[in-house]
């Protein structure tokens, strides 16, 4: 199959996925002009019908669509085509620092999601990560701390939002020593590394488009650090590896859909589409386990703004936001309607989140390292640990560190993210 009949595919496969979503014809015609021109990162690498690798053998699947009270979720699947370039396994390895689609050979929600992979190769970060953390432990002899940088891109899923979590795990495969090593292979004192300074978090969530990058961090012998032979290896749970290498050739980036543009058209039932209007209050009964299992709370969120300046200017032990964030705030009251137990507080009953609009990916207190935890204590801040009874009231400020560029995007919006993981949305009124 020829670059250009795999480019059609993928629009025709867009194409229908929007109309059994009920597009309109514009709709259809905006993905029609996204499949026009292909990125250069498309049609600029080597080989034709290539599809995304787990590093075994390919597989014949189908678009599928699907939706629920809080996500709705396209998934454009590859076909089985001959394989024009790298498949990614042990003895054909995709390049470093060139994208690659790598399909997740998993369980749950994340098996087959397809995700565009950028992989650095390993470099010596034992001086960064023992100044990132005085606690950590320097490696014993032999040893060193080997970081590479990871960006993951969701090109699609069955279900929105998704993190990798538990479904893959990073490794190096030492060339020196022929053996492969996970963050817990060498036996040292501490947890694998330690902290690190930027470090990828697995469990953080996007949406379709949305990247999660950072820095991994493998304990390795230093003659593998120096061997070309070393690779990177990201383990399926099947036990199938997709390797990047230094000799590996270019793979070929999945087409990723354009953001919705059905994100915030609707008003009232909560979910991204029609979400809450911010400022309204709205009833919502609470999705979780043990007390607070079913207790009904009349919510009203305010629409988030800039807070940084007040935040900082309120304790001098606060360190600022990182280049390009801010700490983003929002006025939040809870009246407590019905509950099978009183006095209640909502505590680890449900999470506060953002949801960036422009990043297309989820924010909560803890997902950007700012040096504290999320904002830090912010004035007036909204407690979930208060206990309050039938009619009593919780007020606050809630704050989460943003990337800049969603603060002012119509699509970023507020959640309740419950702990049975469904969403309460708040957002712009349609």
């Amino acid at each position: 199959m020829t670059r250009a009949m795999t480019w059609m595919a993928g629009l025709v496969a867009l194409a229908l996925t929007a109309a059994a979503c009920g597009s309109h014809d514009s709709e259809i015609e905006d993905l029609v002009a996204a499949f026009d021109d292909p990125p250069a990162s498309a049609a600029a690498t080597p080989g034709d019908g290539d599809e995304p690798s787990t590093g075994a053998d390919s597989t014949t699947s189908t678009t599928t669509t699907t939706a629920s009270s809080s996500t709705t979720s396209t998934t454009v699947a590859p076909t089985t085509t001959e394989r024009g370039g790298p498949t990614g396994a042990v003895g054909d390895p995709f390049a470093y620092d060139a994208v690659a689609a790598v399909q997740l050979d998993s369980f749950g929600d994340a098996d087959g999601s397809i995700w565009n992979v950028v992989v650095s190769p390993p470099t010596d970060v034992t001086a960064a990560v023992l100044a990132t953390n005085q606690f950590n432990d320097p490696p014993p002899d032999g040893i060193v701390f080997a970081g590479f940088r990871v960006a993951l891109t969701l090109a699609s899923a069955q279900k929105e939002p998704l993190s990798p979590s538990f479904n893959f795990s990073w490794e190096i495969l030492g060339g020196a020593t022929a053996t492969a090593y996970d963050a817990f292979t060498v036996e040292l004192e501490g947890f694998g590394c330690g902290v690190t300074p930027d470090d990828f978090n697995d469990f953080s969530e996007v949406y379709v488009g949305g990247t999660l990058d950072g820095l991994v961090c493998i304990p390795l012998p230093s003659e593998d650090l120096t061997d070309p032979g070393t690779t990177v290896a990201i383990r399926h749970v099947s036990d199938s590896r997709s390797v990047f290498a230094a000799d590996g050739l270019p793979g070929v980036a999945a087409p990723v859909p354009p953001p919705p543009d059905d994100i915030g058209s609707g008003s009232g039932d909560g979910t991204r589409v029609a979400p809450h209007p911010f400022g309204d209050a709205v009833d919502i009964t609470l999705d979780t386990f043990g007390d607070a299992d079913g207790s009904v709370w009349s919510v009203e969120i305010a629409r988030p703004e800039d807070i940084t300046d007040a935040v900082l200017a309120d304790n001098q032990f606060i360190e600022p936001p990182p280049a390009g964030v801010r700490y983003i705030g929002f006025e939040v009251s809870m009246r407590l309607l019905d509950a099978g137990k009183e006095p209640l507080a909502p505590g680890f009953n449900f999470s506060w989140e953002l949801l960036g609009g422009e990043t297309r990916a989820v924010y909560r207190a803890g997902t950007i390292d700012t040096g504290n935890f999320g904002c830090g204590p912010v004035p007036q801040g909204f407690d979930d640990f208060t206990e309050i009874f039938i009619d009593g009231v919780l007020e606050g400020w809630v704050c989460i560190p943003l990337p800049a560029e969603d603060i002012e995007h119509p699509s970023t919006q507020v959640a309740i993210h419950h702990s049975a993981d469904s969403r309460s949305v708040f957002g712009q009124a349609a």
